[in-house]
């Protein structure tokens, strides 16, 4: 698996007008370095080489990685991914953000959250992800690694977020009518004033959750 989103780093040289040997020698690397990694020669990018290109390419290093090699890390090992992301100077809330249309943006990828599967998708707890006021409605998140996310104010209806680890998450004010919660570790989890009508909730641990004004009447508990 490439750990360089190589069409995200011909991109950037063709913004900054620079040829591979141009960028090779401004990152201080061998002549040949961005060659051998846009050939596939070089099989895996040492960080420090990373961090020269991104510096030479005055862009943010989390613009190099590839997409699918971030999700791979933290979904075999959360620890393993923040350590990778710590040596690159990487903060992981930079990996995802809300624009003003209202599309969520993973790495250089827009995508239009309502209806999508990001199913097993793992991040690390961090307080600046976030979904807030996202439009999750019918959105997948099975099985997710997500401590601590941020969905004050976002809409969930219909998301199914069955299995997913949300210790800690905020759900304040949110729309999770007709969520599928089934099977969820929701553990000091925030639902204040939450609407939870058709939600399922079974079998999910909600240990030290707070369901302050919160109606239960319409949730189906199994």
């Amino acid at each position: 698996m490439s750990i360089i989103n190589l069409k995200a780093l011909e991109t950037l040289m063709a913004e900054k007008g620079m040829s591979a040997r141009a960028l090779s020698l401004a990152a201080g690397l061998n002549d040949t370095a961005v060659r051998d990694i846009l050939s596939g020669r070089s099989k895996k990018t040492r960080p420090h080489t990373i961090m020269r290109i991104a510096q030479a390419l005055n862009c943010d290093p989390a613009q190099l990685l590839s997409p699918s090699y971030i999700r791979t890390i933290f979904e075999n090992d959360p620890e393993v991914g923040l350590r990778a992301m710590e040596d690159l100077n990487i903060d992981v809330g930079s990996l995802l953000y809300k624009s003003e249309d209202g599309k969520v943006i993973f790495r250089d990828n827009a995508i239009s959250v309502e209806g999508d599967h990001f199913d097993d998708l793992a991040f690390v707890p961090n307080e600046k992800i976030s979904f807030l006021g996202a439009n999750l409605t019918n959105a997948s998140l099975r099985h997710g690694y997500l401590v601590g996310a941020d969905f004050t104010g976002a809409t969930l209806k219909k998301a199914d977020l069955s299995y997913a680890d949300l210790r800690k998450a905020l759900f304040v004010g949110s729309n999770l009518d007709e969520a599928d919660f089934t099977g969820a570790d929701l553990s000091d989890a925030e639902f204040v004033g939450c609407s939870l009508n058709g939600t399922k909730l079974i079998r999910a641990k909600l240990s030290g959750a707070d369901l302050t004004d919160v109606d239960l009447s319409q949730v189906i508990w199994g």
